[in-house]
């Protein structure tokens, strides 16, 4: 449920994104409180957006305090909820105008057995991490008790650890221990290794693969946007419109959100070509597992 500046219901927010995109200054103003207008365009330095005065789980308006509050990596990560709620809905307003209904969501895939992350596992990884936390140059004997902890585990286990480090699988255990330990090498060097290009690994979906490449793209890091250039070179095996088809089926299955550039200076060639676009056309850029959407 939407409203605005005087607690009306707003239908359609889509509907009223459009015309506040194309009304004019004082219609505006009006829509959202003229003080609160002035707040957030002095604050973001440029016209606002309705997405930038909205609550996305109340669908209020936000006060004026809590907008000049918050962060800017809140004001992303607010955004990115409101506009794909947004853009959802103009997509289901585009599915009834041509079916004439709503198609129900698809089924999420079964979970592989090789994404469980085993006591194990959980147990090694914060050995890892704590050896990471206290490792200094020349700690030879760490990293060596780390490589013994990491050999007495399976291959499956191990890419997990990898991935929660968010330096990406190897094809071998060999390669993946060997992995952890240049991460300890560029611990003390303050220089992280770049994670390789994905491959599949059996029994392993394309939508998990996304996930996880998401994850090496963000550090391990939940709620951080993630350009769809990136992903798409970070995935380079997989064919662009069934990596295309993926991410629109995780969004519909509200797993995760699209949303284009907030700034329009920002956007690259490469990000114009990896753009996913809309039923109504509107290309996004961005990708962003995390929060009520996801």
């Amino acid at each position: 449920m939407f409203t605005d500046a005087k607690d009306r219901l707003i239908p359609d927010p889509a509907v009223y994104a459009d015309w506040f995109a194309k009304a004019d200054e004082k219609r505006r103003r009006l829509a959202v409180g003229a003080r609160r207008y002035y707040e957030v365009e002095k604050k973001l330095g440029r016209r606002p957006e309705y997405a930038d005065f909205v609550d996305p789980d109340a669908g209020d308006l936000l006060p004026i305090a809590a907008l000049m509050a918050e962060a800017p990596a809140a004001r992303h990560a607010r955004l990115a909820k409101v506009k794909g709620e947004i853009e959802r809905r103009r997509e289901d307003k585009e599915e009834v105008a041509t079916l004439g209904f709503l198609r129900p969501p698809a089924r999420p895939p079964t979970p592989s057995p090789s994404g469980r992350f085993s006591a194990a596992a959980e147990e090694v990884y914060n050995f890892v991490a704590a050896a990471l936390s206290r490792h200094k140059a020349g700690m030879e004997d760490l990293v060596e008790d780390v490589s013994l902890q990491l050999g007495l585990l399976g291959k499956r286990d191990l890419d997990a650890i990898t991935d929660r480090l968010g330096i990406g699988r190897r094809r071998s255990k060999a390669e993946a221990i060997e992995a952890v330990k240049d991460l300890f090498s560029s611990e003390a060097t303050g220089t992280p290794p770049e994670p390789p290009a994905r491959t599949a690994e059996p029994g392993e979906n394309l939508e998990q693969m996304i996930r996880a490449a998401a994850l090496e793209l963000n550090g391990g890091r939940a709620e951080v946007r993630i350009r769809i250039a990136d992903l798409r070179k970070r995935l380079a095996h997989v064919p662009s419109d069934e990596l295309t088809a993926a991410l629109r089926s995780l969004s519909r299955r509200r797993e995760l959100t699209m949303y284009p550039h907030d700034d329009p200076r920002q956007i690259k060639p490469e990000d114009e070509a990896a753009a996913v676009y809309t039923l109504t056309g509107v290309p996004q850029h961005i990708i962003y597992f995390g929060g009520a959407y996801s």
